[in-house]
């Protein structure tokens, strides 16, 4: 059964996230795009769309709080060599 409480405060953040879209990194973007899609489905965990919100919009802050632009900055890629045996 949905948490409607839980359920309401994922929409509340994804309506916060909204409206700092243009400051979202590649990444946060892409979950962003996910949670809107999965918070279709009433089996999902709104208890880790909430904590995924909290923490792109903390990451949104501090980068304002570093005068930092997530836009020109590339995007991580973790590209590790591998040993042949």
């Amino acid at each position: 059964m949905t948490d409607l409480v839980r359920y309401l405060e994922v929409q509340r953040l994804l309506d916060e996230v909204e409206d700092v879209a243009d400051e979202l990194a590649g990444n946060e973007r892409d979950m962003v795009d996910w949670l809107r899609r999965s918070c279709e489905d009433p089996s999902h965990n709104e208890a880790q769309a909430v904590r995924l919100l909290e923490t792109i919009l903390r990451n949104v802050r501090i980068r304002r709080s570093y005068d930092i632009d997530a836009s020109e900055h590339t995007p991580r890629k973790i590209d590790l060599d591998r040993k042949i045996h």
